[in-house]
């Protein structure tokens, strides 16, 4: 099993001992009782049953916090948790997190709803890969009677801290390591707005990615109670502030990678620069020059590259050799497998473990 106790700094991170593989999940709620029993049913229904539900009920004034206490009096597992004023929903979230003993951590605002697998598969995600801070669920809008609007589709495979120029999750999708999320304080209460693409900043910026769940899904409930909705406006500069913060240093994350420590601008350089290096090297390989092929691959930064998809960038190799060597593109299904070999020899002599990981998966999409 992979330690991810260990930041990429190889420094452990604080924190009291969790109880692994099980589930903390956290829904604050203000004043909704016309959807918050579907939601907690949803968690009831889940495939697995070694998760805790608590419910931050942040000083609502209608039935909220009866229809829950109903809930708990029933299921030992949903806890109530109430405050006498009220705080918002990131200081309610963060609340969670700091009460939260449990290895993973999911989000579930009160008037959403998951699939039956959704915890499971995304468990299994983060069980299996060193490098995935959360996973996410696809994301399935529905209407205020909880009919579909649409699916809201995938956002990659892969989405580290280069990808996240734009917020790509809303937070009832993400499941994450307690762990991370205590280390970084959780949701910044500076922002109403935009708090959690502030999170999910951070969190990749540490050098690690979210990963997609992509047989799992959570329905996105859109209405006119919405809170953002409501403040356009406010929405919208909140955003801002966030964005002008990611594309800078950020003190709230002194141990971030280096490369990902001044910001998206620099990182989204670094990163292309690899990702056209590794490609210039596989078209300099097709072409059989292998002089040219070994001084690109020193260009390459695999530790950038372990957080990307390899089978997006093979989906975009084909353009690239087939402009660099000169050939026609009908010609390119023969091409790419005649070279398997090829690229096989010269990388399992020329790379790291680690490395070898990412180029054999790369060459298996690419060749078959």
């Amino acid at each position: 099993m992979f330690n991810f106790f260990r930041n990429r700094n190889n420094k452990k991170l604080s924190g009291t001992e969790l109880r692994k593989d099980e589930i903390t999940i956290v829904m604050p709620a203000y004043n909704a009782e016309a959807y918050i029993a579907e939601s907690v049913e949803s968690i009831i229904q889940q495939n697995i049953s070694d998760w805790t539900l608590l419910v931050l009920d942040d000083g609502s004034t209608d039935r909220t916090a009866e229809i829950v206490r109903d809930f708990s009096r029933r299921y030992s597992k949903i806890k109530l948790l109430q405050n006498g004023k009220q705080l918002g929903p990131s200081a309610q979230r963060n609340i969670g997190i700091e009460m939260a003993t449990t290895e993973y951590l999911a989000f579930l605002d009160s008037d959403d709803m998951m699939s039956p697998n959704s915890l499971e598969d995304r468990r299994e995600i983060l069980n299996s890969d060193p490098f995935a801070c959360a996973a996410y669920s696809l994301v399935r809008l529905v209407d205020p009677t909880g009919s579909p609007m649409g699916l809201n589709g995938t956002k990659g495979a892969i989405i580290n801290f280069t990808d996240l120029v734009e917020n790509k999750f809303i937070t009832s999708c993400i499941f994450s390591r307690t762990q991370i999320l205590k280390q970084l304080g959780g949701f910044d209460k500076a922002f109403k707005f935009g708090e959690d693409w502030d999170l999910w900043l951070r969190m990749t910026r540490l050098g690690y990615y979210i990963k997609s769940s992509p047989d799992s899904f959570v329905e996105y409930r859109q209405h006119g109670n919405s809170f953002s909705h409501k403040h356009i406006y406010e929405d919208f500069c909140d955003r801002m502030r966030v964005s002008e913060r990611a594309w800078g240093r950020d003190d709230r994350v002194p141990e971030a990678l280096e490369d990902f420590s001044y910001g998206l601008g620099s990182a989204c350089q670094t990163m292309t620069r690899s990702k056209k290096a590794f490609l210039a090297c596989i078209s300099a390989i097709f072409d059989g020059n292998i002089k040219a092929a070994e001084n690109l691959l020193e260009l390459v930064r695999f530790d950038l590259l372990n957080l990307t998809d390899p089978e997006a960038i093979a989906d975009g190799t084909k353009w690239t050799v087939m402009r660099n060597i000169s050939l026609p593109m009908e010609q390119w299904n023969d091409i790419r497998k005649s070279q398997k070999d090829a690229l096989k020899r010269f990388f399992e002599s020329r790379s790291s473990e680690p490395q070898r990981s990412f180029v054999s998966r790369y060459i298996k999409h690419l060749t078959e």
